[in-house]
């Protein structure tokens, strides 16, 4: 008959083997927990470490105790060095931690008011391969992405082997390292029951029939091993021009919220409107109304076009007159009834805009072969499309001013022979507005404008055209609905710099949609943080409006805040907040850490508290 465990505390050693073949050397304090069958960690210490090739333990240097569950990679407690100090009853051991708490604070109330942390939870309690994952190894999971979300969002997209320094003074619900970190990529690219979830979950929140924003990026990829077969990523013209694989992602956006939804993982040499198509095929899970594809100029063409009408999918997209013959024509008929005064939007009174219905022809191949026709064979759809021209009155006067100002510039530079010095734009553009003579002896040009192709440029300024496959769209729809499109693109393009993600630091294609989905993860935070002082912007300039006197008390806090949020970047807001800073008192003689007091010790300025009750969390009391 075995003897029973003992429920007294214990000391063991304990080494931990990384995977540069490190060995770290820590001494616990266990006690045996009947209730779960195992021991429970009272306190861990690190007592040095192996290197390779070596049996010598070399003690480490020591670090402060930064709260966290999870015990991977954890700093150990520091030793006591002999002073005493009073709990409040007169004994004990009392350890004093401070921590900056305004930022993990905003950040932990983004999390809740999202949903995101909750999702989360949801999506890691989901089963895996048809097995359920055990409630703490779940919680640890949970706890973990939640963390590197929160790290990402508040150290403005550090790398992660800096994240174990941050954490020395940011609070997170799990401890983190740069080994869990590489290894919780691992675990979550190979979980799509996970990720499938989480993207039902966010698309679920989302209001029916919102529009999507599509966004395609390329990353290069670094460091891959070229001769292992599941790290090879498909070629494709990378943007340094230096012949890295490419891996492209394609991300749905939410139009009404800014939340990223969903993303999907493509070859980088296939074209942006078949990287879409097959990223929607993919995500039919979502389970939610077909979105609508919303994309900017540049992503047009007539083969894009007619996969997007051969897969029935639904679009709004800018078209110039650069795209083809046909739309120059369409517009030339249309300029005119943009002089009409009913063509002014009551959204915006300086823009102009007019709609008109057209059938567009386009030619396609087809991709498969069947009784009627041959796969590659070309083929000419006919399809009503509805076309949106706008004039934006304040922008025309600024093209016409630049248009004159270029013209001369190019003039200049012709009549002093530096035709040949030119780039190729600023050369095709001095070749259509100008005419040159025969060359004289000096190397200089006789230089004539050509009018028609100076008045073609010029009744073009400030003029554009959205294009939509929708009948319900009417012209001031489709420009509000374009313009969060180019909103949402400016908060693309940072993103694209923030999270980590300006390199692809992963091994093979698992690793690298674990990644992904991480950074989505903390997208949603940084999204959350951007629509909400957007609306408090808004919010403030109305009360200002409504004030009779702007000049109070009130009309001063309010436009000191308008001032402050117009000249900080979301980075600087959420520093602001970090000197906020909070201190525990722990007492040490006890086997838990029982937190003793809690205080801020830093004060908030009006302004400050009006941003955070704006933001709708609640002031006058800790929450950190």
């Amino acid at each position: 008959m075995a003897r029973p465990r003992s429920d007294k505390v214990r000391i063991k050693t304990v080494r931990n083997r990384t995977k540069n073949g490190t060995v770290y050397v820590y001494e616990r304090k266990v006690r045996y927990n009947p209730e779960n069958g195992y021991d429970d960690v009272l306190e861990s210490r690190l007592v040095g470490k192996i290197l390779p090739g070596s049996e010598e333990i070399i003690p480490t240097r020591v670090y402060r105790r930064s709260n966290g569950g999870g015990d991977g990679g954890q700093p150990p407690v520091p030793p006591s060095d002999g002073r005493q100090e009073n709990a409040g009853d007169g004994s004990g051991s009392v350890l004093a931690v401070r921590r900056h708490a305004g930022l993990t604070a905003l950040l932990e109330f983004a999390g809740k008011a999202t949903g995101i942390d909750e999702d989360v939870g949801y999506a890691t309690e989901e089963s895996r391969d048809g097995e359920t994952l055990p409630p703490k190894v779940a919680a640890l999971l949970r706890d973990r992405i939640i963390s590197l979300a929160r790290f990402w969002t508040g150290s403005s997209g550090m790398a992660v082997n800096h994240v174990s320094d941050w954490q020395l003074t940011h609070d997170l619900p799990a401890q983190l390292s740069e080994e869990i970190c590489h290894e919780l990529t691992e675990e979550t690219g190979c979980n799509e029951q996970m990720i499938q979830s989480y993207f039902r979950r966010r698309a679920s929140r989302e209001q029916k029939g919102e529009c999507i924003a599509i966004d395609s990026t390329a990353h290069s990829v670094y460091s891959v091993y070229e001769n292992h077969p599941e790290a090879r990523f498909s070629k494709g013209n990378d943007k340094e021009g230096k012949g890295f694989p490419v891996v492209k992602h394609i991300v749905l956006y939410s139009m009404g919220s800014g939340q990223p939804l969903a993303f999907s993982q493509q070859p980088g040499d296939v074209p942006d409107v078949i990287s879409l198509v097959n990223a929607l095929k993919e995500l039919k899970s979502l389970r939610t109304k077909k979105p609508m594809a919303v994309a900017d100029n540049g992503f047009w063409s007539m083969s894009a076009g007619a996969e997007l009408f051969r897969n029935h999918i639904k679009f709004l997209v800018r078209v110039a007159a650069s795209d083809g013959a046909w739309f120059r024509e369409r517009m030339d008929e249309m300029l005119p009834l943009l002089d009409s005064p009913e063509a002014i939007l009551e959204a915006d009174p300086g823009i102009r805009g007019i709609s008109r219905p057209a059938v567009l022809e386009l030619n396609g191949k087809w991709a498969y072969k069947t009784a009627n026709h041959e796969k590659g064979e070309s083929y000419i759809i006919r399809r009503r499309v509805y076309l949106h021209l706008f004039l934006n009155v304040q922008k025309r006067a600024d093209e016409e001013n630049n248009l004159g100002r270029s013209a001369m510039l190019l003039k200049h530079d012709l009549e002093q022979g530096r035709l040949d010095e030119l780039n190729d734009a600023a050369r095709r553009q001095a070749l259509s507005l100008f005419t040159l003579g025969r060359k004289g002896r000096n190397g200089t040009y006789s230089v004539t404008f050509n009018e028609e192709a100076y008045h073609e440029r010029l009744k073009r300024c400030g003029v554009f055209m959205l294009m939509t496959s929708s009948a319900k769209l009417t012209a001031e729809d489709a420009l509000l609905t374009y313009r969060k499109r180019n909103r949402l693109e400016s908060y693309f393009e940072s993103e694209r710099r923030c999270c980590d993600a300006s390199r692809e630091r992963v091994w093979d294609r698992d690793t690298a949609r674990g990644r992904m989905f991480l950074q989505m993860t903390a997208m949603g935070y940084t999204e959350f943080f951007y629509t909400k002082i957007r609306e408090i912007k808004a919010e403030v300039q109305k009360h200002l409006d409504a004030l009779d006197n702007p000049k109070s008390e009130e009309g001063k806090l309010l436009t000191s805040l308008r001032s402050w949020l117009a000249n900080k970047s979301l980075q600087e807001i959420l520093t602001w907040y970090d000197c906020i800073d909070v201190i525990r008192f722990t007492d040490r003689n006890t086997d838990r850490y029982d937190k003793l007091v809690k205080k801020i010790t830093t004060e908030t300025l009006r302004r400050d508290e009006l941003f955070l009750s704006l933001l709708g969390m609640k002031t006058g009391e800790n929450t950190t």
